[in-house]
């Protein structure tokens, strides 16, 4: 029969089936029927696949929808050159037909593919999982680039049953419109977030049920996304802003019911501002909130450094918090988030906190509370920074000396020298850590925060001394920290989930953000594990995240990332 767009003539090159057996992939036993051999001679098809043949897993689509497993010839070849340590015999990929004279961009979702005595209907795309990976001796990341490239092979349902043979020669029946290809199928359900193209599918008789709910979930999620992008920060009017000295600025926040409180001193908030029409989101520690000493009822205090780099640029977000924003202007902020505050118990104990720089802020926040709280713990804050001009917060350390009953304050300075005005202990020069951490009682609690450098010795002073767990806390400004374990280096990034309010520790080697949040006890919607479905994907609210190479998608640029395959790169706050 002569081709024509409506009928196109097909040849089976190969059968494969295969039965469930268990491997471990994932660390334990998992059923599996990836591994197909080939069958030489005729194969009954029934209305549940090839006889013979099994689905190692259940399917939500149902198994009469998975019944068969195509693969062009074109495909077959396509892997071959781009997997050359495997050799890809009939069953290579799992599948149960190869067949010659189509593609996925010829065969369209409803397709007949009709033989003598049997007929398939074309269903679905393959959506691959992390299984595909394994046998095929990939990355954790190749289920992505398999989807990707659309040549994916396709899932049929048996119309018509009887023998199938191979070498039997057949026909590629088009259905009627509306045509969407496997190729094009793919793109729009699995990249495009075009909630437009996605509604037409739904009206396509095409496409079953399942994939239609499928499809409509995408619609609502991409739908629910901009609503949530729009709405996430609340408006917030900046009551004053007080110059602290030596490029610090306070702003004191005004805040409605947009926002949850009560705050509690140490946590951070997200303030986005906008920057040459895109939004820039940064973290800022609240220093002082509901103490009447500091800052009026239903305000909060942020305290910002104006940051400058090595070659004398200010920092995008500092730079507009010190030279733009004025009392009476509006900010755009999220509720306040964090772990990094006092604990929340009454006992009395020992609590030393060791700031550098700017990280000074989250210490303020923690010890007004102290003070509204009158909290009778004994605390030590010992402080190192660089002054210029004056030591900022000075006439506030002084005031806490005579609120708090029972801290010593200490400060180290390594700037200029500069006048005593407020009767601190200021000492010239750079702290010793080593001794400070060692004076500490056993039983002391420990609070880190300051530049990466800072953290890094201090966090190795302290564990070196015995402090980890809930008595060693620590939170960074930047990149994250270096931590060095004998030879080997080791990168240390601070995540907050910020729904959740959950702060947490992301180590080299600790799995995705996907591993993180469920290890926190964070419920999270995932399916494929592989960067693919797309279920896990969250909004990143400051900080950044990466993929592995075959995984650097759009979406790791513009604000959201997929939990399964990110790690962070510097410090994160992600939306969940």
């Amino acid at each position: 029969m002569t081709n024509t767009p409506d009928n196109i003539s097909i040849e089976i090159i190969s059968i494969a089936t295969g039965k469930i057996t268990h491997a471990d992939i994932t660390g334990k036993p998992e059923p599996t029927a990836f591994n197909k051999r080939s069958i030489l001679g005729p194969a009954m098809i029934g209305e549940n696949g090839i006889e013979g043949d099994s689905l190692g897993t259940p399917r939500k689509l149902g198994i009469k929808n998975h019944a068969v497993y195509v693969v062009p010839e074109q495909t077959i070849s396509y892997w071959g050159e781009k997997l050359p340590h495997m050799e890809l015999n009939p069953g290579s990929l799992g599948e149960n037909l190869v067949i010659s004279g189509i593609d996925e961009q010829t065969v369209n979702i409803g397709d007949l593919l009709r033989f003598a005595d049997v007929e398939l209907k074309v269903i679905q795309p393959r959506i691959p999982c992390y299984k595909l990976a394994h046998f095929l001796k990939m990355p954790q990341s190749f289920p992505y680039e398999f989807l990707k490239s659309t040549r994916t092979g396709f899932y049929c349902a048996v119309s018509k049953a009887g023998k199938i043979s191979q070498g039997e020669k057949g026909n590629l029946i088009k259905t009627t419109s509306p045509h969407i290809s496997i190729e094009r199928f793919i793109e729009l359900t699995q990249f495009a977030n075009d909630a437009s193209a996605l509604r037409e599918l739904l009206g396509n008789h095409n496409i079953i049920d399942g994939w239609k709910e499928n499809i409509q979930k995408r619609i609502d999620k991409i739908e629910t996304q901009k609503t949530k992008s729009k709405s996430k920060w609340a408006s917030v009017k900046c009551a004053k802003v007080v110059n602290e000295g030596d490029d610090v600025k306070s702003f004191h926040l005004e805040f409605n019911n947009e926002i949850s409180l009560p705050a509690r001193g140490g946590q951070f908030l997200s303030l986005c501002l906008e920057r040459d029409g895109k939004d820039i989101v940064r973290n800022y520690s609240v220093s002082a909130v509901n103490n009447s000493d500091i800052v009026n009822s239903g305000h909060m205090r942020i305290s910002v450094n104006l940051e400058r780099s090595s070659d004398g640029r200010i920092g995008t977000v500092s730079g507009i918090l010190h030279s733009e924003i004025q009392a009476g202007d509006i900010i755009k902020s999220s509720s306040p988030a964090g772990h990094f505050v006092l604990p929340a118990d009454s006992d009395v104990c020992d609590i030393l906190l060791l700031s550098g720089g700017i990280g000074i802020t989250p210490m303020l926040g923690m010890l007004w509370d102290a003070v509204s709280q009158k909290n009778k713990s004994r605390f030590r804050l010992v402080h190192s920074v660089r002054a210029k001009s004056t030591i900022p917060f000075a006439n506030e350390l002084s005031k806490l000396t005579e609120l708090l009953p029972n801290i010593k304050i200490e400060i180290f300075n390594t700037g200029n020298d500069i006048k005593n005005e407020h009767n601190l202990s200021i000492n010239s020069g750079r702290l010793d850590l080593s001794k400070i951490i060692s004076e500490a009682p056993k039983s002391s609690r420990i609070y880190v925060c300051g530049p990466n450098n800072f953290i890094k010795q201090t966090v190795s002073n302290a564990r070196d001394c015995g402090f980890s767990g809930p008595s060693l806390v620590f939170e960074s400004f930047g990149g994250g920290i270096q931590e060095t374990k004998g030879s080997d280096s080791e990168i240390i990034h601070r995540v907050l989930f910020a729904n959740s309010g959950i702060s947490t520790v992301w180590q080299a080697g600790a799995g995705s953000l996907l591993d993180l949040a469920i290890s926190n006890g964070i419920n999270v919607e995932y399916s494929c594990r592989s960067g693919i479905c797309g279920s896990c994907a969250a909004d990143i609210l400051s900080g950044r995240a990466s993929y592995p190479p075959e995984i650097a998608r759009e979406e790791g640029s513009s604000g959201k990332i997929l939990l399964c395959s990110a790690i962070p790169q510097e410090d994160i706050v992600i939306d969940l």
